[in-house]
């Protein structure tokens, strides 16, 4: 039961880890997919800011040694764009896909005009300090062409002083504008478009924050926009999202991430619960069907035919999602063995208290119709009795009711013992004492031989019924063996025990009835045979000698005899 106790414990403690461990790394799985969703977002709302933001963060920079992920450089290559890193002194100690034209080397003016103008030459550049992690501050300097900025810069040529557009060039706007998937919008100062080139149908009318809530989330408006002043007007021109910048908001993916992982862990619950009702409820229905069957008797029958394929390998061992309950099933086996045993055993004492019952009243009812026969001559009055068949009938009916008195006091007396019933108080008691008196009784018996022990034998009990213990076992042996047979009563001390020791070289006894000899529904007595006794002397004794805290013991063998031992405890007082 430990063991089981212990192994359940350790199983449903191992499950509990581990659904701890699988829950931290859906959570940490989440949390990385979160972040990483973060910072996609911040590269792509903010490009190429938050490009170079990502790129610095993962990027381990030293004089000597500079590492960037191999992920940042095949973007850079793929964009067409640029990285420097420069230290303090001006020097460039890191470069990806840098032009030629670019210098190695930079002034502190050439610096602080790459920070303000966010240009170098032909290309437009974005710039970062990093001085988190190291004692001495880099510079990243991440460089790229903007094609639609160049082609807006290129329009601005074929406008009007006053911002407007001249009427020969729309046709090559027109063309130009449809190629790039967008159109373009030319804003008066109060927001209202002036004129429109390319299909949209977006209102022609823009907030004084429109502008520049697109120009910091594209993603949210639909489209990608580029600025530039011209005279008095603004053109605005709209071209597709470009594949950095993705679609939705930050919210947007989140709702969704969120719900994804939800249903996600949602169905690994179902799974989980369902799993685990199969793997302890299964056997539980098993355990129910075996006590259903308990109940209605069938003992022998621990498990079906079907139950058993569920249950045990074709080598007959427990299968592995049963091995948790292998103490259960085999205590249930134990215990269906032992329900079979006591049904067994339940079925032979109901026959055997029938069989005693029989016998019985067999020994009641013959001296009954022997005394109502009795009564109903006297009662009839036909004869006349002389003093001589008075006398013989007064001791016929004296003798048998006499006997029915000796067999209701067995039944008292042995049910006194059973119960444990017994009042009386123990004294002391030498057995040398004891059998000296046995010897005196039973001197005329030539069969009969008892012989006294060299020391005496102090032992507590009650001097009546442990004569009532030798007599029941010389008497028996004497009933049931023939006439010569002999008959030895022998005392020894074998500690911390005194023995008594009846034996015979009778007729002897078969197993059945050795173990049987001490049940007093295993045999019912007879008044047919012409012996005295209720028929429950050797069930008497084996009482008497328990009250005493002792032991008998029955050893025989056909035709060679018995030997019957009683150890009671000696007296130390």
């Amino acid at each position: 039961m430990n063991s089981i106790k212990r192994r359940i414990a350790i199983h449903f403690l191992l499950q509990f880890i581990f659904m701890i461990l699988l829950v931290t790394a859906i959570i940490l799985l989440i949390l990385f997919l979160w972040i990483k969703q973060l910072i996609n977002y911040e590269i792509n709302s903010n490009y190429p800011n938050g490009m170079l933001d990502a790129i610095v963060a993962e990027t381990a920079v030293d004089d000597d040694y500079t590492v960037i992920p191999e992920e940042w450089v095949k973007k850079i290559t793929e964009k067409n764009m640029w990285l420097q890193i420069i230290n303090k002194t001006g020097t460039v100690i890191h470069e990806e896909n840098t032009p030629k034209d670019l210098p190695n080397q930079y002034s502190l003016k050439e610096i602080i005009n790459l920070d303000q103008q966010k240009s170098l030459g032909e290309y437009q550049i974005t710039t970062l300090v990093d001085s988190f992690y190291y004692n001495d501050p880099y510079y990243f300097v991440l460089g790229y062409q903007d094609e639609i900025q160049h082609l807006l810069t290129e329009w601005k040529k074929l406008a009007n002083e006053n911002g407007s557009l001249k009427e020969e060039h729309i046709p090559k706007l027109q063309e130009e504008v449809g190629a790039l998937g967008g159109y373009l919008d030319i804003v008066k100062s109060n927001g209202d478009v002036s004129r429109r080139i390319g299909e949209s149908d977006k209102p022609k009318k823009y907030d004084n924050l429109q502008i520049t809530a697109q120009l910091a989330e594209p993603s949210h408006y639909g489209t990608s926009i580029h600025v530039t002043e011209v005279g008095d007007n603004l053109w605005v021109l709209h071209s597709t999202l470009d594949e950095y910048q993705g679609d939705g908001s930050i919210v947007q993916r989140a709702i969704f991430a969120l719900v994804c992982v939800s249903i996600t862990l949602l169905l690994i619950i179902i799974c989980l619960s369902i799993w685990h009702g199969i793997r302890y409820g299964q056997p539980l229905l098993l355990f129910i069907s075996w006590l259903e069957r308990m109940k209605n008797g069938q003992f022998e029958k621990v498990f079906t035919e079907k139950e058993k394929r569920k249950l045990f390998t074709k080598k007959n061992q427990i299968k592995r999602r049963f091995r948790l309950y292998r103490e259960v099933i085999d205590e249930i086996y134990d215990m269906a063995d032992q329900f079979s045993s006591l049904e067994k055993e339940r079925a032979q004492l109901e026959r055997k208290r029938d069989e005693w019952m029989a016998g019985v009243s067999h020994d009641l009812r013959t001296p009954l119709s022997t005394i109502q026969g009795y009564a109903h001559l006297l009662e009839s009055a036909q004869y006349r009795w002389n003093d001589t068949e008075l006398q013989e009938i007064g001791e016929v009916l004296r003798v048998k009711s006499d006997y029915m008195l000796e067999l209701v006091k067995d039944f008292t007396f042995i049910s006194r013992l059973k119960e444990q019933k017994v009042e009386d108080s123990f004294a002391r008691i030498d057995i040398k004492a004891l059998l000296t008196t046995c010897q005196y009784k039973y001197k005329e018996y030539s069969n009969i031989h008892i012989s006294l022990p060299n020391q005496s034998l102090l032992i507590k009990g009650k001097e009546q019924w442990l004569e009532r213990l030798l007599d029941n076992l010389i008497i028996n042996a004497e009933k049931h063996n023939p006439s010569e047979t002999q008959i030895t009563v022998t005392a020894t001390l074998q500690l911390p025990y005194a023995v008594i020791i009846v034996e015979d070289n009778g007729i002897g006894m078969d197993d059945e009835t050795k173990q049987n000899l001490f049940t007093r529904y295993y045999r019912g007595t007879s008044s047919a045979e012409q012996t005295d006794g209720s028929g429950l002397g050797m069930s008497i004794a084996k009482a008497i000698v328990e009250a005493h805290n002792g032991f008998i013991d029955v050893s025989s063998q056909l035709q060679k005899g018995t030997t019957i031992k009683v150890k009671i405890p000696l007296n130390r007082i």
